[in-house]
């Protein structure tokens, strides 16, 4: 666009909100605002993390209970502040200043192309629109916004938003695309009084340069979402907010879970909620309900058949040992087919011949010569009789 036809856009853009400084200047008995003005959705938002924090607190979740009361707060005090704004735009109290000229505004709107490298008139909403360069705050990168500015509404509430043209929006409120920025409404915050006079007095690049101001800082009492917990996501069991990197998903029910509070289980490898896991009954290992057979894990069931089996081996429960087939690594099938090959062994086998009973005179020779010989392996000779 040549210099010449962006002039132009300017000087419409000037008549317009001349037009629209006439009109809200008029301090008229009927002069009526907006609906839309009241903070309807600050206030629905307020209602819903009032319920949230007492669902916590019955459930006992105290740090997911902490952290709604901490929401509620910031939330509480933005609403404050454009009830604030309202109700002075209510009461209808003129301005000490007087109505900006058309020659002020039309140099305002000039004065734009110094401060900022993307300035246009969006001609068919009506729309002042100033961009910013990329913004960074403690290290996250949240893009590019667009300030744009009503030219029919000035100094209404609503009049101004901010749209994120490279959104990185936090994990816990995908709405939320900057710490103050929730959809294309800015929470002021301090910056709020200074926003009002600017536009009151149509001191538009004071305007515009007091929002950029408000993107390029960080106040965490006035966070929608704080900085700390922007790529984190909220455990489903405890409530800690954990980074979505370190986070796993119950994959029956898809909750995301801190390290702490999933399970796996030990037959499939899968993670678990506690909801969707079961704990064996005898060894009280974790498992999915598929890898468990009347509530018992196929290594206790295992355990449970083979002792099943010993108990009806009459003959053999005292020559095997449970333990040594279970430490090896024996299966209830490889046990039996063992023990079957035994029994058919000691049924081949000849018994041993019976060896003929001594006289009593051979065994008291025999015991006698031990006896000596014992004795000569102790002194190193034989002891011969007197």
């Amino acid at each position: 666009m040549n210099r010449s036809n962006h002039d132009r856009q300017l000087l419409k853009a000037a008549v317009m909100l001349k037009e629209a400084y006439d009109t809200t200047q008029l301090p008229t008995a009927t002069h009526s605002f907006p609906t839309e003005s009241f903070p309807t959705e600050q206030w629905q938002r307020i209602q819903r993390l009032e319920r949230q924090q007492q669902l916590a607190e019955k459930h006992g979740y105290a740090v997911a209970a902490q952290s709604c009361r901490q929401r509620l707060s910031e939330q509480i005090r933005c609403c404050v502040q454009e009830l604030q704004q309202y109700e002075m735009q209510l009461s209808q109290t003129l301005r000490s200043q007087s109505v900006p000229s058309l020659q002020m505004l039309y140099a305002e709107l000039q004065a734009l192309d110094d401060e900022f490298v993307d300035v246009e008139i969006d001609r068919v909403l009506k729309e002042v629109v100033v961009g910013t360069e990329p913004i960074v705050l403690e290290g996250i990168d949240l893009g590019r916004f667009q300030i744009r500015l009503s030219l029919k509404r000035v100094g209404v509430q609503g009049s101004f938003g901010v749209t994120p043209l490279d959104p990185n929006p936090s994990s816990p409120d995908d709405n939320v695309s900057h710490p103050h920025v929730q959809g294309d409404s800015l929470c002021p915050g301090e910056g709020t009084q200074a926003i009002n006079n600017a536009l009151a007095a149509g001191r538009l690049t004071d305007f515009f340069l007091t929002v950029r101001q408000i993107l390029l800082t960080y106040n965490s009492s006035s966070a929608y979402v704080s900085l700390c917990d922007w790529h984190g996501v909220a455990c489903g069991a405890c409530g800690d907010m954990v980074n979505r990197d370190d986070c796993r998903d119950c994959e029956r029910c898809q909750e995301s879970l801190c390290d702490s509070c999933s399970r796996h289980c030990q037959g499939c490898e899968v993670t678990l909620c506690n909801e969707c896991s079961e704990t064996c009954t005898e060894c009280d290992d974790s498992y999915c309900r598929d890898c468990l057979e009347n509530e018992l894990c196929p290594s206790c069931l295992e355990l449970e058949d083979l002792s099943n089996w010993f108990a009806g081996s009459a003959s053999w429960r005292t020559v095997f040992s449970l333990e040594k087939y279970v430490l090896h690594g024996h299966t209830v099938e490889q046990t039996a087919l063992e023990m079957e090959d035994h029994d058919d062994e000691s049924e081949d086998t000849p018994a041993p011949p019976t060896t003929p009973a001594t006289t009593t005179s051979e065994a008291t020779a025999k015991t006698n010569t031990s006896h000596a010989t014992v004795q000569s392996l102790c002194l190193g000779k034989v002891i011969t009789p007197a």
